[in-house]
């Protein structure tokens, strides 16, 4: 299945997605017009990562539209045709939105293949697996916030765009910061953009279990997670998507977590394999779940760094199809918008 995802979403790599103005408006050159979430995901590519989210979620449709799609819906909005980075892969137009989307795409089916919290008996996993799997969704979106505070924008009116922090009303150039961002605004910013993400109603859903929305705190926080099997899902989907070559720009409140290897078998593999057994009590008990948490969040096993240990089933499933040449980086700080047509449905 994640091989068959790959072949879905590679074509986003190679294609710039357009989004220009309406034939009525002009937009200076070197401008964007604002596009919605709802034409900014009207790519073939796109839509295929939308399907592959429904399809590996377990929530009916109306909550998969309320928890999932609108707090998606309003990161794209945040995110319009911004790069993800000056160089390499995600350097094109509309670069964020890809790795956002395409890494989420890969955590949600990861996911699919555990039954959280690991080390709980079979019947209180059965009873908490579709929140932690939200939690999992939310910590995939949450990953490359800190891309947003690279970069500093302008309106057309000449007022600052503070590019993550709003969506734009107007037409709006960007670049990039000619300094490395402080660490502890980065990581405010970050926090202040997750916290409005997540919808009220799935926080009063997910309070049903307190250890999950701890968890969502940390993820939001940008600290080590209380269930590290959260870190080493989103990690391996931002391998997937190809994603790594992003992380000197993503810090974390602590310093990164050492990265820890995923199982061999998705979902097969012993509790033990991952973190210490935990009963539902502890599930349930913010202090508990910290204390019999503790000495894992501190482990330094590094057989899953980039290069080492054995190959897991991930690997093996890696699509050719990704294989191909990244794109062309950005020719100027300042991206100059396509001059084609309206944004239609796509044929």
């Amino acid at each position: 299945m994640l091989k068959a995802i790959k072949a879905l979403i590679a074509g986003a790599r190679g294609t710039p997605t357009k989004h220009t103005a309406q034939p009525s408006m002009v937009v200076p050159a070197g401008y964007f017009m604002p596009a919605s979430a709802e034409q900014l995901l009207n790519t073939a590519s796109r839509k295929q990562c939308l399907q592959q989210l429904w399809e590996n979620s377990a929530l009916p449709k109306d909550l998969y539209e309320q928890f999932y799609l609108q707090p998606l819906k309003h990161l794209i909005a945040l995110m319009q045709v911004l790069p993800a980075t000056q160089q390499g892969e995600y350097a094109r137009e509309g670069g964020l939105v890809d790795v956002t989307l395409q890494t989420a795409t890969f955590t949600v089916r990861l996911a699919k293949g555990h039954m959280l919290p690991p080390g709980a008996a079979p019947e209180n996993q059965s009873a908490q697996n579709v929140l932690w799997n939200a939690v999992v969704f939310y910590a995939a979106l949450c990953w490359y916030l800190p891309l947003f505070n690279q970069l500093e924008g302008e309106l057309q009116s000449g007022r600052v765009w503070l590019p993550g922090l709003t969506v734009p009303g107007e037409p709006y150039r960007f670049r990039f910061r000619g300094y490395p961002p402080e660490n502890a605004l980065t990581i405010s910013q970050s926090a202040v953009i997750a916290a409005r993400l997540v919808p009220a109603e799935a926080i009063d859903w997910l309070s049903k279990l307190p250890a999950a929305v701890q968890a969502l705190m940390l993820v939001a926080a940008r600290q080590p997670g209380s269930l590290p099997v959260i870190d080493d899902i989103v990690r391996e989907a931002v391998r997937l998507a190809r994603g790594n070559s992003l992380l000197p720009a993503i810090p974390l409140g602590d310093g990164p977590v050492a990265p820890t290897p995923m199982p061999s078998q998705a979902g097969t593999a012993t509790a033990d394999s991952l973190v210490p057994a935990v009963d539902l009590q502890s599930a349930v008990n913010l202090p508990a779940l910290e204390s019999s948490l503790a000495q894992t969040v501190a482990r330094t096993d590094t057989e899953g760094q980039e290069g080492g240990g054995e190959r897991t089933l991930a690997d093996t499933l890696l699509s050719s199809a990704l294989d191909e040449p990244v794109n062309k980086p950005l020719a100027e700080i300042v991206m100059v918008p396509e001059t084609t047509a309206n944004i239609g449905e796509d044929t």
